[in-house]
């Protein structure tokens, strides 16, 4: 059970679309899954079917067990869910984005008292993501470019790409560069005009001067996910899917010519890592944040932060302009 003990503790899921069954599986699989909520007739049989050793319910007040729940239903919903039960105390782990605005967000982080909230920006848990981090503490890296493109899922119907992906490279970007974000701008493709754009590229400049770009679609027929990293003398690619990074660095012969320095030799290393699944790795970490009444590794605050940006670009593609922030 990935070094979680059973103990006396019941985690409801709300949604039983694909990550709320993602999720009760795996808190299945941890003894810890007290019930699935979803008021959707369509569901319901398939629900009951798959996880028949736990209630499936049509409302989360019909649910007197769980001290904790996960929200995994449509971003439009996560407001009214996550405020009735934060001032029921219950610790939450919120799919991303925590809100569709951060005044919502900011809302929900003011009745927080004793509660355990975590927003489920899973990258941070991705092994992956954390490799890479341990290589920039130990290199300056003045660029960082993410990619992530797929077809687009059915499933997603109430907001655009860059709040459905970008929101999770927006979020590692400033887990990665250490730093705020000081200035965004944005561009877009949408596939009909008002419609949300499947398409997005946004470029964010950092206080501490570090670059980000960042490269989202649900215009694609295959899948990407990569980070791509630049410092003055190397560069290092971090591939999601294969879990491999790869470093690249760079010997000047201290020689110009046309003003471009010279390179004699580089040296190539990749390291892959082991296959471990970040959604497991993020609801072990909530458990033992309500166990331990620990602060989680995703907080509302850096839920607000990466919602924070996505507005903006989504903002500068609306007025075609730099953002400030």
């Amino acid at each position: 059970m990935g070094g979680i003990e059973k103990f006396n503790m019941k985690i409801g899921v709300i949604g039983g679309g694909v990550m709320g069954t993602n999720h009760a599986r795996i808190l299945n699989d941890m003894g810890l899954l007290g019930c699935i909520v979803e008021p959707d007739s369509g569901s319901f049989d398939r629900l009951s079917q798959r996880f028949n050793n736990v209630p499936i319910l049509r409302s989360v007040d019909d649910d007197t067990d769980s001290c904790a729940y996960v929200v995994a239903t449509p971003s439009s919903t996560h407001f009214s869910i996550a405020e009735k039960l934060i001032l029921q105390k219950k610790h939450l782990l919120i799919e991303k984005p925590v809100c569709t605005n951060t005044s919502d967000a900011i809302r929900l982080k003011n009745i927080i008292e004793n509660n355990i909230v975590s927003v489920g920006l899973i990258e941070r848990f991705n092994p992956i993501l954390q490799y890479t981090k341990s290589w920039v503490l130990k290199n300056k890296v003045n660029v960082i470019n993410t990619y992530r493109l797929s077809p687009q899922p059915s499933r997603i119907q109430d907001v655009g790409v860059i709040m459905d992906l970008g929101i999770h490279d927006i979020d590692a970007q400033i887990y990665l560069s250490g730093g705020n974000v000081k200035s965004v701008y944005a561009s877009s493709i949408a596939p009909n005009k008002g419609n949300p754009e499947h398409y997005g590229k946004i470029i964010m400049n950092f206080d501490n001067g570090v670059v980000g770009t960042a490269e989202v679609s649900w215009m694609h027929s295959y899948k990407v996910r990569k980070i791509d990293l630049v410092s003055s003398s190397m560069c290092a690619s971090a591939d999601y899917l294969n879990q491999t990074f790869c470093e690249q660095n760079s010997e000047s012969s201290g020689e110009y010519l046309n003003g471009f320095q010279l390179q004699v030799s580089s040296k190539k290393s990749e390291v892959n890592l082991a296959r471990l699944e970040p959604l497991r790795l993020e609801l072990e970490s909530f458990v033992e944040c309500i166990r331990g009444n620990k602060r989680p590794m995703v907080t509302i605050d850096d839920g607000i932060e990466s919602l924070r940006v996505v507005e903006a670009a989504l903002l500068s593609i609306e007025t075609k302009s730099e953002i400030k922030l």
